[in-house]
C-alpha cells in the first residue's frame, strides 16, 4: 500500500539494519552502526504508526544520513583500497613454514643451523625459496615494466610541457616584438605628421609674411608716388609764382622806364597823391600774362 509523504520508504531498510545490528558485532565492522545517531535514526524509521513517521525529506536531514560519505568519496576510497590491495599482492613475500613430512632438525640452543649447508636439503624448502625469489624478481620486473612506460610517459609529458612553455614564451616574445614594432611605426608616423604639419605652418607663415611685406612695399611705393606728385605740383606752383613775380617785376620796371610814367610821376609830384589806379586800368600786357 502506498503511503502519502513517503513515510514507508525507510521501513524495510530500517528493519534490515536493525537485524544486522542485533545479530552481533561480526555482522557490522563499522562503528557508525553502533553510534547514537544511527540508533536514533533507526528508532525514528521504525515508528509503527506511519502518520507519526517523518517523511523522507526529513529523514534525509538526519545527522546519520548527512555524515555518510558521498558517492565521490566512496569511489575514491574504493580506488585507494584496490590500489593498495594490488600493490600488496604484487609485493607479498611468503615465508617458509615447514612441512608435515619434514622432520624437525634443530640443533642445540646457541648453535647455528646447518639446514642450508647439509647435502640433500629438503626439496620443498629449496623449491619454496626459489619460487619466492622468482616471485620477488617477477614483481620487481613487473614494477619496472609498469614504471618504465609511466616514467617515459612522464618524461615525454614533461618535455611536451617544456616545449609548450617554450613555444608560448616565443609566441609572447614575437607578439611583444610585433606590438613594439607597431608602436614604433605609429610613433614615427605621428612624428612625420607633426613635421609635415609644422612645415605647412611654416610655409603659411612665410607666405603671410611675404604678402605683408609686399603690401607694405606697395603702400610705401604708393605713398612715395603720391609725395612725388605733390612735390611736382608744388614745384609747378612755385615756378608759376616765380614766373608771375618775374612778369610783375618786368612790368613794373617797364612802367618806370616809359616816358608816360615819367610824366605821370612828375605830375604826381606836382598835384600830390591821387587815388590808386584800379586793376582794370593796369597795363594790358600784365593782365594778359596773368590771365594766361
Amino acid at each position: 500500500m502506498h503511503v502519502p509523504g513517503g513515510r514507508d520508504v525507510r521501513w524495510a531498510p530500517a528493519i534490515a539494519d536493525q537485524k544486522r545490528v542485533d545479530s552481533g558485532p561480526d555482522m557490522s565492522h563499522d562503528d557508525s552502526f553502533r553510534s547514537k545517531k544511527f540508533i536514533e535514526f533507526i528508532d525514528t524509521c521504525l515508528i509503527k504508526n506511519y502518520m507519526n513517521r517523518p517523511p523522507t525529506e526529513q529523514l534525509l536531514k538526519y545527522p546519520f544520513i548527512r555524515d555518510q560519505p558521498t558517492e565521490r568519496q566512496v569511489r575514491i576510497q574504493l580506488k585507494d583500497h584496490i590500489d593498495r590491495s594490488r600493490k600488496k599482492r604484487d609485493e607479498t613475500e611468503y615465508e617458509y613454514s615447514g612441512s608435515e613430512d619434514e622432520e624437525e632438525n634443530h640443533g642445540e640452543e646457541g648453535e647455528p643451523s646447518s639446514i642450508m649447508n647439509v647435502p640433500g636439503e629438503s626439496t620443498l624448502r629449496r623449491e619454496f625459496l626459489r619460487l619466492q625469489q622468482e616471485n620477488k624478481s617477477n614483481s620487481e620486473a613487473l614494477k619496472q615494466q609498469q614504471m618504465g612506460p609511466q616514467h617515459r610517459d612522464s618524461e615525454a609529458h614533461i618535455k611536451q610541457l617544456l616545449h609548450e612553455r617554450q613555444r608560448r614564451i616565443e609566441e609572447q616574445k614575437e607578439e611583444r616584438r610585433r606590438v613594439e614594432e607597431q608602436q614604433r611605426r605609429e610613433r614615427e608616423q605621428r612624428k612625420q605628421q607633426e613635421k609635415e604639419q609644422q612645415r605647412r605652418r611654416d610655409d603659411l607663415r612665410r607666405e603671410e609674411e611675404r604678402r605683408m611685406a609686399e603690401r607694405e612695399q606697395e603702400y610705401i611705393r604708393h605713398k612715395l608716388e603720391e609725395e612725388q606728385r605733390q612735390l611736382e605740383i608744388l614745384q609747378q606752383q612755385l615756378l608759376q609764382e616765380q614766373a608771375l613775380l618775374l612778369v610783375e617785376e618786368r612790368s613794373r620796371l617797364n612802367k618806370q622806364n616809359s616816358p608816360l610814367s615819367i610824366t605821370k610821376l612828375s605830375s604826381v609830384d606836382l598835384s600830390g597823391p591821387q587815388s590808386q589806379t584800379p586793376p582794370s586800368q593796369r597795363p594790358l600786357d600784365f593782365q594778359d600774362h596773368k590771365n594766361e
